[in-house]
């Protein structure tokens, strides 16, 4: 392929392949096929939360469109369906990657943060950790929950309280991600009286950003369980799989509640 427009329309792919949830992938590839060769429904992307994303899926039609007049859409849905599944096997064959939220390259192989974190939760099978000093207005990530519950998964919840924090954290993140979250989850926090003070008599913060599922994939991040970091901050991570690393940070999560340094608030 040596058109400066039809490698651009390819990196475009590839680009949504690695960036689109498989899920929300395949919707939209049910969507394209469904429209054959006509015009695509204007709303055809409406559903996709992220607006970056839905434009980035505009565009790309509309590219593919002008690009491909006589190919109709099917093609492109199976385009996207090859970079997805790329994507997927090169995710379960790298035990490390990167996570990113904020500006990049063109053409840039880091992970974005949410997808980092709903690979992580639909990974689980047994146990899910979860651990934030704030949570709001993420509904994949409440719906991915609430999917992990449903099959059996045992949800850990470990946030900053407002009460235990004394106003460093004025909003519970059970609240802002959900009180369905209190029915399924176990939820802890850290008391005040186990947090260490200076002399001033200032104490610490449970400032902790990492999703640990059945101790073999672990995502830690800078990035809080907000709208803001998982689309507009810049934020940065690793994804883990398998090796003792997962192992050791499961062991030690199980260690502070031992020891009273984590304690449950509330219990699915």
């Amino acid at each position: 392929m040596s058109d400066p427009s039809e490698e651009g329309l390819l990196q475009r792919i590839l680009e949504l392949g690695r960036t689109i949830p498989a899920a929300t992938v395949e919707v939209l590839c049910a969507k394209l096929e469904q429209t054959g060769s006509g015009p695509p429904a204007q709303d055809i992307a409406g559903y996709i939360g992220d607006p970056t994303v839905r434009e980035s899926v505009r565009q790309l039609i509309v590219r593919w469109a002008g690009a491909n007049s006589g190919d109709g859409f099917e093609s492109l849905a199976w385009a996207l369906r090859a970079a997805a599944s790329m994507d997927q096997w090169w995710r379960e064959n790298r035990r490390l990657a990167v996570a990113w939220t904020g500006p990049a390259p063109p053409g840039g192989t880091f992970r974005r943060t949410d997808q980092a974190l709903l690979q992580i939760i639909d990974a689980a099978r047994k146990e899910l950790w979860l651990v934030s000093f704030a949570g709001y207005k993420l509904p994949d990530v409440r719906d991915a929950l609430v999917a992990a519950a449903e099959r059996d998964v045992n949800l850990h919840l470990i946030i900053e309280s407002p009460e235990e924090s004394q106003g460093k954290v004025t909003f519970s993140a059970l609240e802002g991600l959900g009180k369905r979250l209190a029915e399924i989850a176990t939820v802890y926090v850290w008391p005040l009286e186990k947090r260490t003070k200076n002399e001033k008599g200032q104490h610490g913060s449970l400032h902790v950003k990492c999703a640990l599922a059945d101790d073999r994939d672990l995502f830690v991040s800078s990035a809080n369980l907000t709208e803001f970091a998982m689309s507009l901050n810049m934020e940065l991570g690793l994804l883990m799989r398998g090796g003792d690393l997962p192992i050791q940070v499961g062991r030690h999560f199980r260690w502070l509640i031992e020891r009273g340094y984590l304690v449950p608030v509330r219990r699915a």
